[in-house]
């Protein structure tokens, strides 16, 4: 994870930065993030929000696909280097 946070980093630094701070990420896309950098898995998470686990992943793959990011890790990454 600390590998994946520095070249994140240093991705950001460069003047061809991918980062989007307006990606316009919906509250329960956040919620479902923060969850995963909790190490929650989808279940846990469902049953935290009272949602299903596929609803859950779909929360999830949308804000990847905003983030650029390939996979929950990346985008978790890239929700922290953006501050939010």
């Amino acid at each position: 994870m600390i590998s994946l946070l520095t070249h994140e980093r240093c991705q950001g630094l460069s003047p061809f930065a991918q980062l989007d701070k307006n990606s316009d990420l919906t509250t329960r896309e956040l919620e479902c993030l923060r969850w995963v950098a909790a190490g929650k898995t989808d279940w846990e998470i469902s049953v935290i929000l009272s949602i299903s686990s596929a609803t859950v992943r779909f929360h999830i793959d949308r804000a990847r696909v905003k983030l650029g990011a390939s996979t929950r890790s990346q985008a978790v990454a890239r929700v922290a280097l953006l501050g939010l």
